[in-house]
């Protein structure tokens, strides 16, 4: 059951990311090519299910012979006596009926195998689970709120292996700090260190726990508008102010629909996700920022523009941003070059 389990989570998610992807899939003709990949996953799953019902086939084949067997088995061992006259018709069907008393109540453990079987499974991956979460190590930075220190610290890889080493940097409220480097160099890594997600790094490492970390995809769902754009906010916001700080995005057309209930994952652009990622940290005002390709998807005078916004209405803020795009470099008051320390 569990290896069924497996393969079907292997199956519907690839479903869902086809379903999403079908338009791209259609325009680069690789269909077929999908089409194979989602039959391969389903025939994991038919062959496991067919060894499942062949077990299940098998196991109640011998339980049926068992509770049959079990049935005739005192007339039998009967037999004899009875012929002999040394009990009755009676006797004989009450010494059956006290022997399959008996048998059944010792027999639980036979019928119940299955669902032992299962428990036992389950049990077994519970403790697996269990074992990963103690293994887990508990390294976390320590808790600053006036500043984000690190100094001769390391990040690594769960098994150990060196992603960055030798950092060494300095920011205080107000001032944005540049990550700089190529991709895949461990800049998002190490965002994900200073916000408390990421245990496996060495050195002296100091930032505030409740940052607000801005991805480059941020989390749209479906709903309210209203309610997808002010959630986790510490206090309410009304209607003027939540449109007046889409208009400040460029999110204006969006102003007459913050009480439409719809699909806004589906329907937003990537670019106008990330407005509404920065709408959300204007609105929650955050003492400490890390922004990990937030404006990636926007062209760079219009990610100029907004992060200027940011800063205009956010003075006080602390900022570490990760970002390719070279013309908002110049909003960084100072830049640490990742690769520099490789």
């Amino acid at each position: 059951m569990w290896k069924n389990n497996v393969a079907k989570r292997h199956f519907e998610p690839n479903l869902v990311q086809h379903n999403k992807q079908a338009e791209l899939i259609a325009l680069s003709n690789a269909e077929s090519l999908q089409r194979q990949e989602l039959s391969d996953n389903f025939h994991t799953i038919k062959e496991n299910w067919h060894r499942l019902m062949n077990r299940q086939r098998w196991l109640d084949y011998w339980q049926n012979i068992y509770s049959r067997s079990l049935s005739v088995l005192p007339y039998f061992l009967l037999l004899p006596q009875f012929i002999s006259g040394q009990i009755n018709l009676g006797g004989l069907m009450k010494s059956r009926q006290a022997f399959m008393l008996v048998s059944n109540n010792l027999s639980w453990f036979i019928y119940k195998y299955d669902e032992l079987a299962e428990l036992a499974a389950v049990i077994d991956r519970l403790y697996e689970f269990h074992q990963l979460t103690e293994q887990r190590p508990t390294n976390k930075p320590k808790n600053c709120q006036h500043a984000v220190q690190v100094a001769n610290a390391s990040i690594r890889t769960p098994d150990n292996k060196i992603i960055l080493e030798n950092l060494n940097f300095h920011v205080s409220p107000g001032k944005w700090l540049l990550l700089k480097g190529y991709s895949g160099a461990g800049k998002t890594t190490l965002l994900k260190t200073l916000s408390h997600c990421w245990p496996w790094f060495k050195g002296d490492i100091s930032s505030p726990a409740d940052s607000w970390y801005v991805s480059q995809t941020p989390l749209i769902k479906s709903g309210l508008l209203k309610e997808i754009i002010c959630k986790a906010l510490p206090l309410p916001v009304d209607d003027k102010s939540l449109s007046e700080v889409l208009h400040q995005v460029g999110l204006g057309k969006l102003a007459a629909r913050i009480h439409d209930h719809d699909r806004w994952g589906d329907i937003l652009s990537s670019g106008e996700k990330q407005r509404i990622a920065l709408a959300r940290l204007i609105l929650r005002r955050p003492k400490w920022i890390f922004l990990d390709e937030t404006t990636s998807h926007l062209e760079e005078q219009e990610a100029i523009r907004l992060l200027r916004l940011v800063r205009e209405k956010l003075p006080t803020s602390g900022v570490i941003m990760v970002t390719h795009q070279p013309g908002v470099w110049n909003l960084a008051d100072d830049i640490c070059d990742i690769s520099a320390v490789l």
